[in-house]
């Protein structure tokens, strides 16, 4: 029992040595038998830090690919949105050059519209319409027709000369 006794009477001599040995192995055993985990990304489960990056490098991965397709989402969408623009411009100029062929009849027919319009219309300025549209169709149509039975007399000649 002596040499149980004088270890006993070392090891209270020596006591709080000895407790920072114990604490020592035990941290080391703690850090090298404990490795660190954390909650994964995309399965909320505990993983440890290689599994983590590998995770982190796949996500990533993902939004750098889903990156790349909106953005070639977005350039059809301004392509599209640029021809919708160019035909709403090509419609407008032919709007206003239907609009400003339209007052230039009215010009030319003598200004019934306008009177028509602000209610001061009067039998005579109707009168000065009608003729002038008349003749302005009238003529319109004497020269369609002519070419019409020039192309006919023609089409006889080459019939009965041929």
């Amino acid at each position: 029992m002596d040499v149980l006794s004088g270890s006993i009477k070392k090891l209270d001599h020596n006591r709080f040595t000895w407790l920072g040995f114990v604490l020592a192995v035990t941290c080391i055993g703690w850090i090298v038998g404990c490795q660190p985990k954390t909650e994964s990304i995309s399965t909320g489960e505990l993983v440890s830090s290689s599994a983590f990056q590998l995770d982190a490098s796949k996500l990533s991965s993902n939004l750098e690919t889903r990156i790349i397709k909106l953005k070639s989402d977005i350039e059809q969408v301004n392509q599209e949105i640029e021809f919708h623009n160019d035909s709403i411009d090509r419609g407008i100029e032919d709007l206003q050059r239907q609009d400003e062929m339209r007052a230039q009849l009215v010009e030319l027919v003598g200004g019934a519209v306008p009177g028509l319009i602000s209610g001061s219309l009067n039998p005579a300025s109707l009168v000065s319409t009608g003729v002038s549209l008349l003749a302005l169709f009238g003529g319109v149509g004497a020269v369609v027709d002519n070419k019409r039975k020039n192309d006919v007399i023609s089409s006889l000649k080459k019939v009965t000369t041929g």
